[in-house]
């Protein structure tokens, strides 16, 4: 497998560690999450109110998702470096697989425009209302960062995206 050293501390840094299934209205009343932003285990079950895990076991969720995710990712053969393949594990990890597999961010990817592929990674920061989610933007900033690392200067999306946030405030 590659390595995903930086989209699992990505992950980590923004998801934060919960040794207490919570729920998310975001996602559902009833999906809760664990760990590391754990909605299913391994196995396929969902996370249940009440279960709880150590943060060793949420590592092992983590990366059996980041598994899952990558090897997703990798199949649609988008000819990605590697920055690229871990800021969209974590980007995925976030928005969700769907979301993403029917984003704009595959299309500009499949068209080799990756500067655009970052500015459509930049929308992902609202809440169903629209509101700015204030973590998401910290977060966008960074995937994107780390998406563009090999290919171009990046100076642009620290502004861009906190610009765009604070407008759609």
């Amino acid at each position: 497998m590659v390595p995903f050293n930086e989209a699992i501390q990505l992950i980590k840094t923004f998801e934060g560690f919960h040794e207490k299934a919570y729920s998310d209205p975001s996602i559902g009343e009833e999906a809760f999450i664990i760990g590391f932003g754990t909605t299913y285990y391994p196995d396929g079950s969902p996370v249940r109110q009440g279960h709880c895990c150590t943060k060793d076991k949420a590592l092992e969720y983590l990366t059996d998702e980041i598994k899952i995710i990558s090897t997703q990712v990798i199949d649609l053969n988008l000819g990605l470096d590697l920055s690229m393949l871990n800021a969209l594990v974590s980007f995925v990890h976030s928005v969700g697989w769907e979301s993403f597999l029917y984003s704009n961010v595959v299309d500009c990817c499949e068209r080799e425009d990756y500067n655009q592929a970052a500015k459509e990674m930049t929308k992902w920061i609202y809440d169903s209302e629209y509101a700015v989610i204030g973590g998401l933007v910290e977060r966008r900033r960074k995937e994107v960062s780390l998406f563009l690392s090999e290919i171009t200067d990046d100076t642009w999306i620290g502004s861009d995206i906190l610009l765009k946030a604070f407008r759609n405030y």
